[in-house]
């Protein structure tokens, strides 16, 4: 216990600073937004609670600093700019889907490996040894 006294003393510079940056979030959450204990149960949903958590005191924050109209302008902006990424990464996925469910290949001699119904997946044209793990 001195010893950690010691060191408390030492670095009480340090100490305050954690305790103006770091500690100021969970008080936060703990005192203003009223989460005083996980409500789950296991470390997965505990983890996607405290994420939770995290993610309102980072709006709470966001909308603090910028105001709801600049954070409703910056949402709609973001909207557009993902919608348009999500609208490409839908397109490029179905193509993968129709193309690989639907396409057969014939193991002929000349070729090594041909694709199994599982995309990720290689079968050698040899007694159906596995090129990749499954």
């Amino acid at each position: 216990m001195e010893r950690a006294d010691e060191r408390l003393a030492r670095n009480m510079t340090l100490y305050k600073q954690r305790q103006m940056i770091v500690e100021h979030p969970f008080g936060t959450i703990k005192r203003t937004m009223g989460y005083t204990h996980f409500l789950l149960r296991g470390i997965e949903k505990v983890r996607g609670e405290a994420v939770m958590h995290c993610l309102m005191y980072n709006l709470k924050r966001v909308l603090k600093i910028l105001g709801m109209d600049k954070l409703m302008a910056a949402i709609r902006k973001f909207s557009v700019f993902t919608s348009k990424i999500a609208a490409v990464s839908f397109r490029i996925q179905l193509f993968r889907l129709i193309t690989l469910e639907n396409m057969t290949v014939f193991a002929q001699p000349d070729v090594p490996a041909v694709l199994e119904k599982k995309p990720n997946r290689l079968i050698s044209a040899k007694k159906g040894t596995s090129l990749t793990s499954p």
